[in-house]
């Protein structure tokens, strides 16, 4: 189920009209955990930032960190805490492929780039340039059990963009961005997805995404 809070933002679906022709275990402790059908690399504030993090008794110091420590199948696992610039973000977080970002809960994991800290351009079908929290990149990729915190200021922001592929988002809250959620190309599944906050839409897909 895909909800908004009306006191706060009406939910719209805005079509833009163009599209898109881009777009093992080793038990060591200092390794992602194997889980058989894939990893899980375990990321908590206070982990650290160097290669090889994941593991439990040594996790990532940052979602970024725990990113560059994946292959297609890992679920990184965010433990509960704020993750911003400050806390070692590196933002926007790319997901390029089969990578689950897994939270502790939306009221617990929270993702925030309020400030506006990245600096990475994404053009659009219609040759805009925008800035995201997260961009989605490639196939499989999953978002759940966490909250993400767009800025809301300049109009040409975005707090998830997925550019291409497939992309699920579940059991979380988008808040921010002139768009929440913007689907420039491939199919977005989303469901127990809360939208708020967004300046102009909290969906909005161009003419060739498919949102389910």
């Amino acid at each position: 189920m895909l909800r908004s809070r009306s006191s706060i933002l009406f939910l719209s679906l805005l079509f833009i009209g163009c599209s898109k022709d881009n777009a093992s275990d080793s038990g060591s402790d200092s390794t992602p955990t194997d889980t058989g059908d894939g990893c899980v690399v375990h990321v908590a504030l206070g982990g650290n930032l160097d290669e090889g993090c994941g593991a439990p008794a040594s996790p990532c110091g940052s979602i970024s960190a725990g990113i560059a420590q994946s292959a297609p199948g890992c679920r990184v696992k965010i433990a509960a805490g704020e993750y911003t610039a400050e806390t070692g973000e590196h933002f926007p977080l790319v997901l390029s492929e089969g990578i689950e970002l897994a939270g502790a809960g939306s009221e617990s994991t929270v993702i925030d780039d309020t400030a506006g800290t990245t600096s990475d351009l994404f053009t659009n079908c219609n040759n805009k340039e925008l800035t995201a929290v997260i961009v989605n990149n490639g196939e499989g990729n999953q978002i759940h059990g966490l909250r993400v915190n767009g800025q809301t200021g300049p109009n040409n922001a975005v707090t998830v963009l997925s550019l291409s592929g497939d992309l699920e988002i579940y059991e979380a809250v988008i808040t921010g961005g002139q768009e929440g959620v913007f689907v420039e190309s491939g199919t977005a599944y989303l469901h127990d997805l809360e939208l708020t906050g967004s300046v102009h839409a909290a969906l909005k897909p161009a003419g060739d995404a498919n949102v389910t």
